[in-house]
């Protein structure tokens, strides 16, 4: 990886929700997050396995974002169309993401409410980390994108 695809990966703390994954010590979900006085982010992270919780100091030099992916999709309840698209249902609407060039093009559609209308189809800026699929998706829909397994 060049510098300028690193510099693309990495994450600001400022684009940060909470309920977002990170990749800090493993994959950590982002439960609170404050500025300190002196302009640095802490999140504030939870582990299950020993019900605790920790505060970590972010550095964006150190914060990657995690990569979008076939599994990563799949595992967050998206399915793959017959173009290989992968999409989600929003009840009137569809989230769908089309790949090219190791980049996702967030598509909004809504379907027509009566048989005389056209499919509306809104396209996105370009996405290539989990964060920003995960935030799109709670602008879209008011609630949080959770995985619904680890994948492998």
């Amino acid at each position: 990886m060049n510098i300028e695809e690193q510099k693309e990966q990495l994450l600001k703390a400022t684009e940060l929700r909470i309920g977002n994954y990170i990749y800090l010590n493993g994959l950590d979900e982002v439960k609170a997050i404050k500025q300190s006085r002196n302009g640095n982010y802490k999140v504030k992270l939870y582990y299950d396995e020993t019900d605790s919780y920790e505060w970590a100091a972010l550095t964006n030099t150190a914060l990657m974002g995690i990569p979008l992916h076939k599994e990563l999709l799949l595992a967050l309840g998206f399915e793959k169309d017959v173009c290989g698209n992968f999409y989600i249902d929003l009840q009137t609407h569809c989230l769908e993401l089309r790949e090219t060039q190791g980049w996702y093009y967030p598509a909004y559609i809504e379907f027509p409410e009566f048989s005389s209308q056209d499919e509306q189809i809104v396209f996105l800026k370009r996405i290539k980390n989990l964060h920003e699929i995960q935030n799109l998706y709670f602008t879209l829909s008011g609630e949080e994108l959770k995985l619904k397994y680890l994948w492998s």
